[in-house]
């Protein structure tokens, strides 16, 4: 594939597990022209292992730091000069069980509604909203998308209230991942990129 046919890519959330092999996976396969990775955390301080460091520091690979759910600072990750991102990976959520309503709001829900909404207004070709399987009952029986809903967890109800809300993006091509185990999800990434 021709460099200037390959997508630009936007990873929010892009220093976590998922983001820092999902980059890992896109520079070393040569799938992508450009990535932008943004989280909070820096890579020098979130724990990269030799290979992904090295990842980081491909002339395709530029590091922003921001809180997403500042929509000032969001609107910033979205902008580049060099043009618009064709594909937005949306990593960035809150893990961690045991915080409040409000906590799991600003991190979950508003953090997805402000990167969909710069997704929107910027031209994104395609947004994917990584959630997770616990947005499904819990049962015996193996989920499809169309199980019927019952999060199991705080989180998980503001993960589906992001879901929810990106279905009613009108304009935004919007795909969702709902892993049943996060190292899994990166199996359908060439898919969705080809």
């Amino acid at each position: 594939m021709a460099e200037s046919a390959k997508p630009r890519v936007l990873i929010l959330g892009g220093v976590g597990f998922v983001g820092r092999n999902l980059t890992s996976y896109l520079v070393k396969n040569e799938l992508v022209s450009k990535v932008r990775v943004v989280d909070k955390v820096p890579p020098a301080t979130g724990w990269l292992n030799e290979d992904h460091k090295a990842v980081f520091k491909s002339p395709i690979v530029e590091f922003k730091s921001a809180n997403l759910a500042n929509q000032a600072s969001c609107s910033k990750v979205f902008h580049d000069d060099s043009g618009a991102y064709d594909v937005v990976f949306n990593l960035a959520t809150e893990t961690k069980c045991g915080q409040t309503d409000e906590v799991y709001k600003e991190r979950v829900l508003d953090v997805t509604v402000n990167c969909a909404t710069e997704a929107l207004a910027h031209g994104v070709k395609r947004f994917i909203q990584m959630s997770c399987a616990r947005v499904y009952d819990c049962d015996k029986e193996e989920s499809t998308e169309n199980s019927p809903l019952n999060p199991w967890t705080q989180v998980d109800k503001f993960r589906l209230k992001s879901e929810e809300a990106l279905a009613q993006t009108e304009g935004l091509s919007v795909s969702t991942s709902n892993p049943a185990k996060m190292c899994h999800s990166l199996a359908c990434i060439e898919h969705i990129l080809g």
